[in-house]
């Protein structure tokens, strides 16, 4: 299934352009009218796709009541599909309601759409096909991507035109796009893998042409998804970097102290417990509960990183943003790519930092202090 996120005001040209239109992302309030931006207010969509679940609505920051609500309102807006959560930004979509609101949420929900019927097919106009597209090559290649190029085909029939293109690897169509488009990148690959793709031409008739020539791509074989961790100080400021090969959604640098917080229980191995995260452009403090448990984190600041082209990724925050002193330093990569570690000590510099074993003896005293009784651990 194929889901496209056009934005609020969507026009009926989009409708075929995918599976599912998400045409709804904001809070509670936005959907019923309240919100005090008025650009993140609820807006018909002016059309009725033919399809009745076309349409997603995603609604966030809403207790019990209003999401058995907002779940009414999708009803009555015509939405196929719906979300609804108590969750918050920065990211309201990285945890899921606890277990009687999302109880709630799906007896509310259930009952669905019935599936119309399928779209007649379209006469054709014309009967000759397009010529098949020509010179495709793959321009450039990294780890997970390829970039596609070709020369544009063409249809003679009078009245008729190339109306599209569509990637394929073996009998899996892949991509399609529109006539003026003659280059696209395919993602979602896998490193150190072989594929082969060819190319067909559409026409305003239905027709396709023959495929292409075949190119056979290679990825890179990727050892480490995060590599070469840099970590710099100057008397106010700490630099963190890293090497994401992944396209990942989250970038995130969990940052370890020695005051004794409450924090959470990274991935590594060993265990590292931040109390600091950087998780793309913002930094967060840890606000769950006393034994780590809970993904509950409390923004800091905007905290905007740079990258520089290729790989990548540095944010440099103030000292003075921590309770104190960074002692350990984890970077961790989610999402469009496998989930990700890399531990290393904060007093580093260069890409061949490793853990040390005083460090993992901190955590265990950590972990001590946070489970056990004073009397107990003195």
């Amino acid at each position: 299934m194929t889901v496209l996120n056009p934005g609020t005001v969507v026009p009926q040209c989009f409708e075929n352009t995918a599976d599912v239109l998400l045409t709804f992302e904001s809070p509670y309030d936005a959907y019923v009218g309240t919100n005090p931006n008025q650009a993140l207010n609820y807006r018909e969509l002016g059309w009725t796709p033919a399809d009745p679940s076309k349409i997603w609505h995603l609604v966030y920051g809403a207790n019990r009541e209003q999401m058995l609500h907002a779940i009414d309102l999708s009803r009555e807006r015509g939405a196929g599909y719906v979300y609804v959560t108590d969750d918050v930004p920065a990211n309201p979509w990285d945890s899921v309601p606890d277990a009687g609101y999302w109880s709630d949420e799906q007896a509310a929900i259930s009952g669905g759409f019935v599936a119309p019927e399928p779209y007649p097919p379209l006469p054709f106009l014309n009967a000759s096909p397009p010529t098949a597209p020509s010179a495709l090559t793959a321009t450039s290649t990294d780890y997970t991507s390829t970039t596609l190029s070709w020369e544009p085909s063409s249809d003679t029939d009078p009245g008729d035109a190339v109306s599209g293109y569509e990637i394929l690897s073996g009998a899996r169509s892949l991509l399609t796009m529109p006539a003026d488009i003659s280059s696209v990148r395919v993602g979602g690959l896998i490193p150190g893998y072989d594929y082969t793709f060819t190319l067909r031409a559409t026409d305003l008739s239905g027709n396709r042409s023959l495929p292409s020539a075949d190119v056979l791509v290679t990825t890179p074989t990727l050892t480490e998804a995060i590599a070469s961790p840099e970590i710099s100080e100057t008397e106010t400021t700490v630099t963190y970097g890293a090497e994401f090969f992944m396209p990942f959604s989250f970038r995130r640098v969990f940052i370890v102290t020695d005051s004794g917080q409450p924090c959470w229980w990274t991935g590594t191995v060993p265990q590292q417990c931040a109390e600091y995260l950087i998780e793309n452009g913002s930094l967060l403090h840890y606000s769950g509960g006393a034994e780590g448990s809970g993904w509950t984190w409390t923004k800091v600041r905007e905290l905007p990183g740079s990258y520089d082209g290729a790989y990548r990724y540095s944010w440099t925050l103030d000292k003075a943003d921590l309770s104190s002193p960074g002692v350990q330093t984890v970077f961790n990569g989610e999402g469009y790519g496998p989930l990700s570690y890399l531990g290393v000590p904060t007093a580093v510099s260069g890409p061949d930092a490793e853990p040390t074993p005083a460090s993992w003896f901190t955590e265990l005293l950590r972990y001590l202090r946070q489970v056990t009784p004073a009397t107990t651990l003195n």
